[in-house]
């Protein structure tokens, strides 16, 4: 089944998965078959009548040959597929995929034990992949049936839709493929079009395969797995003959996968190599010219015509410098500009002959020309050097943009350096796409605050802090109280309101500029505080449970206060991960909750 890209768990799933109501519903599966070995978990616990904020994400299967027959299909599972199920069977899918399916189910009867998988929605237009748990259990009448947790793991939002449609660069999601814990392949999640138009292939035979299916001579493999282990993004250049095209390839993870973007710089390096070869023009004009001057002082006679050969030669390197595609300008030494093209002074507003000859000093801040000295002092300093940096620059008529810069020095008669030929490469777009995805890949969308990613990233660097150096720090762990009833009452668009609101108001009490503050669940946030002992992050703990019950969110029916439980624990130098800390507070918020809830709680020592 190589179309189908999934993950399957089968032991430690409330360990191993994210997903609250998963670990909720798995939890209560082991406690009813740990009370009863002797026979599956009964359907009546988890039918969709008796989980009733669950059940638009449920499916009840009842086996009848080689077939599964849907008795049961959430709304929310239709709505998001675009299909429903009710009534028909695996076998009306009649694909790849229901032959998977039917497959999983099999296993988890024949197991005796529920399945999780998470796997890529090959039906469901809206969704990108699934993750589902497979609970085996007891039907009515003794047989055993299929109760499905199913609930989109990657949907595919506007914004999403709108970055990768943007996006001028070919970008790729990649789901890592494992053998031995080892990285050895990585599996095509999802393209953008810019991306099927660089590679020359249609979407349908990129997604669901490979990258060494597509690349079987696939070279660099080592920079994803690289980038897999330590988090870092890379970006190196790719030279793909079968393409015809050199890659600008850039490589992030995020949220368990990598992206990959990747700009057709082909062109840009065309230009470079005109550059060169017009720099080699150049100092063959230039050494022209003075031979032709030698001529003028032999040949006094033949003045005029050597005066027309030099007309001649001015002309050509201005159409020379006209004719590079990229804003162009030589600078002399003293700081004045020498010859520029019209992209070059187009970025002023104003005409070639408006800016040659004056200083650089008198067209741009003071700030930036002082920037521009002293890359140019490098060059001067080692003249057979080429010279190429990114930057920011503002111009007149090209406000905040991004550049790629490429210098070289010019040499004189006297084999001295009397200035620096350069040429300049807008690289806006990508830079700010490229900001984009990190601030994607680092925050909640809904709230703002860090996800649970950085939280994690950010905590196990405290906790080698406090062990290396002896350092005080704590966590703290809080719950909106009655969050389900809140959604269940008023619904998720001000559930949404409510935790935007705590979200404000943690933001708002928390002082320490180290502090940091993440979503890491539905309605669960944490907040790491370094340097900070116990008695520090319960004051601060109490300071915030005060505030949160003193805000309030506007709701339909009127004013709607909210309150908030708190589980407060310290790193300390017998951690040796962030893990058994966040345990620690999970217990204590565990313990608030049981206490009677608006409270918080210290956890034990």
């Amino acid at each position: 089944m190589a179309n189908i890209v999934h993950t399957e768990i089968r032991e430690s799933i409330d360990r191993l998965v994210e997903n609250r109501n998963i670990r909720a519903l798995f939890k209560t599966w082991e406690t009813l078959r740990n009370n009863d070995p002797e026979r599956l978990p009964s359907y009546d616990r988890f039918a969709p009548s008796h989980e009733p904020g669950m059940s638009d994400q449920l499916m009840v299967l009842v086996p009848g040959g080689d077939d599964f027959h849907y008795r049961f299909y959430g709304r929310g599972i239709a709505t998001q597929a675009g299909f429903d199920m009710t009534g028909k069977s695996t076998a009306d899918f009649d694909s790849e995929v229901g032959r998977w399916f039917q497959s999983k189910y099999r296993d988890a009867l024949a197991l005796g034990r529920p399945i999780y998988t998470a796997h890529n929605a090959l039906h469901a237009s809206a969704i990108v992949s699934w993750e589902r748990l497979i609970l085996p259990v007891e039907g009515p009448e003794g047989a055993p049936w299929i109760v499905c947790y199913n609930e989109p793991l990657d949907s595919k939002s506007d914004l999403y839709d709108g970055i990768l449609a943007a996006s001028l660069d070919g970008i790729a999601l990649f789901r890592p493929r494992f053998e031995k814990d080892r990285l050895v392949d990585l599996d095509i999640v999802a393209v953008n079009r810019s991306a099927v138009e660089i590679v020359g292939r249609p979407e349908a035979e990129l997604v669901g395969h490979s990258l060494r299916e597509i690349v079987p001579d696939l070279k660099g493999f080592e920079v994803y797995e690289r980038v897999w282990t330590t988090g870092k993004g890379e970006r190196f250049e790719s030279e793909q003959p079968m393409l015809g095209k050199t890659l600008n390839v850039s490589v992030g993870r995020a949220a368990g996968k990598l992206i990959v973007t990747f700009a057709d710089i082909t062109e840009i390096r065309e230009a470079q190599a005109q550059l060169e070869h017009q720099h080699n023009e150049l100092l063959y004009t230039n050494e022209t010219l003075r031979e032709q001057a030698g001529m003028l002082v032999d040949l006094a006679e033949d003045k005029s015509r050597a005066e027309s050969e030099a007309r001649r030669a001015g002309r050509f390197v201005e159409q020379l410098l006209e004719a590079v595609p990229l804003p162009l300008f030589y600078r002399l030494r003293d700081g004045c500009l020498g010859l520029v093209n019209s992209s070059y002074a187009a970025l002023y507003g104003r005409m070639p002959d408006e800016i040659t000859g004056h200083p650089l000093a008198e067209l741009l801040p003071r700030d930036l020309v002082a920037r521009i000295d002293a890359m140019d002092e490098t060059l001067y300093s080692a003249p057979d050097t080429v010279q190429t940096y990114e930057t920011d620059l503002s111009f007149p008529h090209a406000q905040d943009r991004r550049f790629v810069m490429n210098k070289a020095a010019i040499r004189g008669d006297t084999d001295a350096v009397t200035g620096v030929l350069g040429t300049l490469v807008d690289v806006t777009e990508r830079h700010h796409l490229a900001q984009e995805l990190e601030r994607l890949a680092t925050t909640d969308p809904l709230t703002g605050l860090f996800n649970r990613r950085v939280l994690l990233s950010r905590a196990s660097e405290m906790v080698e802090r406090v062990r290396r150096y002896d350092r005080e720090a704590s966590i703290v762990m809080l719950d909106i109280d009655h969050f389900k009833a809140i959604n269940d009452e008023l619904g998720h668009d001000i559930g949404d309101q409510v935790l935007i609101r705590l979200a404000e108001v943690v933001r708002g009490t928390l002082r320490k500029a180290g502090d940091l503050v993440a979503r890491v669940g539905g309605e669960e946030f944490a907040i790491l505080l370094p340097e900070t002992g116990i008695k520090g992050a319960m004051v601060l703990a109490e300071r915030l449970r005060v505030a949160i019950e003193e805000s309030e969110v506007a709701t339909p029916a009127g004013p709607r206060r909210i309150t908030a439980s708190f589980g407060v624990a310290t790193i300390n130098g017998g951690d040796t991960s962030v893990d058994t800390a966040m345990k620690r507070a999970d217990e204590a918020l565990y313990q608030a909750k049981e206490a009677g809830r608006n409270r918080v709680t210290r956890a034990a020592a």
